[in-house]
């Protein structure tokens, strides 16, 4: 990951494709994208990826405050 310059937050599974997290959340492929709140709550357990224009307009829907 240092290599690749790689932001975010990089999790690693043990068990491989059986690991609870990868059947818990129907993982099959990698990578994966998951936005989880502040909080710790699961927005999207299938999120698009960083780079996508739609997910700056998802997190400015998510943040606005009435």
């Amino acid at each position: 990951m240092s290599k690749k310059n790689l932001g975010g937050i990089q999790l690693y599974a043990e068990g491989d494709w059986k690991s609870s997290i990868i059947t818990y959340y129907t993982i099959e492929g990698i990578p994966r994208f998951i936005l989880i709140d502040p909080q710790g709550n699961i927005v999207s357990a299938d999120a698009m990826q960083p780079s996508d224009p739609k997910l700056v307009a998802l997190l400015d829907e998510l943040t606005q405050t009435d």
